[in-house]
């Protein structure tokens, strides 16, 4: 097999996500739109979450305009959510947005915003799913989309890897805090993966050419990640097969840690 190509999926078996009902931020792109129809796809039925929800015909997937800065939007989003779904199984937290440049540029209200959604609405989203999960009675899974850049030191990321590494954080405390409850956290990882965020970073570079060749080459295996694979990553945590998986921050980057 080509070690450069990217295979979309993991042969999950079909079917293998049937009956279970997941809250997922971030459906709007890239990695989040990706995961939901994965999801849906597995025999899931999803409620999505997002500044920017896209319609669906597909009965097993609904979305909501929600902005998961704000604690008492999510906690009434969850609510609606229960309405549709009736259980909570798991909870996905892809929401996320990035920024650029060194501790010196950063303003307080860069640092706010992009704390408020990548911690702060992580935050909010895992209290509820425990809160919901805990009267359930029956456990559940979080699975809360992190990067690479909470594990190691990226260029000019000094708010972005602050934001993730407290994601990763958070995802281990919970692992701590509620195995008892049958209630399990994981974190993904991903390297640098091609989704709209980074086109638009790449757009605004004003040489995207260049600045893509320049991503690309620091990953080892000689591109970007997909968001179906990082999907296909999301759907296996969520399966049976990952039932021993608890705390863990799993790294797929393409190489990126490893230099």
């Amino acid at each position: 097999m080509n070690m450069q190509s990217a295979d979309a999926h993991l042969a999950l078996a079909p079917g293998v996500l049937s009956g279970m009902h997941i809250v997922m931020s971030g459906v709007g792109s890239g990695i989040g739109a990706a995961a939901a129809q994965r999801c849906v796809d597995l025999g899931a039925n999803v409620v999505g979450f997002d500044l920017m929800p896209t319609a669906t015909s597909d009965a097993r997937m609904t979305t909501l305009g929600v902005d998961i800065s704000k604690h008492e939007e999510v906690r009434a989003a969850f609510a609606r959510a229960m309405e549709t779904l009736g259980r909570l199984d798991a909870v996905v937290n892809v929401a996320g947005i990035g920024h650029t440049g060194p501790i010196t540029d950063v303003s307080a209200q860069d640092f706010a915003r992009v704390m408020a959604v990548n911690v702060e609405g992580t935050f909010s989203m895992c209290r509820e799913g425990v809160r919901i999960f805990r009267a359930q009675g029956a456990g559940g899974i979080i699975v809360n989309v992190a990067s690479v850049a909470g594990i190691v030191g990226l260029p000019n990321r000094a708010v972005y890897t602050t934001s993730k590494g407290a994601v990763i954080a958070l995802t281990r405390q919970l692992s701590v805090d509620h195995a008892a409850e049958g209630i399990r956290a994981v974190a993904l990882c991903p390297g640098t993966v091609d989704t709209p965020w980074v086109g638009r970073l790449l757009a605004q570079s004003g040489q995207p050419a260049e600045a893509k060749r320049s991503l690309v080459a620091r990953q080892p295996l000689g591109r970007l990640g997909t968001a179906p694979e990082m999907a296909e990553w999301i759907c296996f945590l969520l399966t049976r097969s990952a039932s021993f998986c608890t705390g863990s921050a799993l790294v797929v980057d393409g190489g990126l840690s490893a230099g």
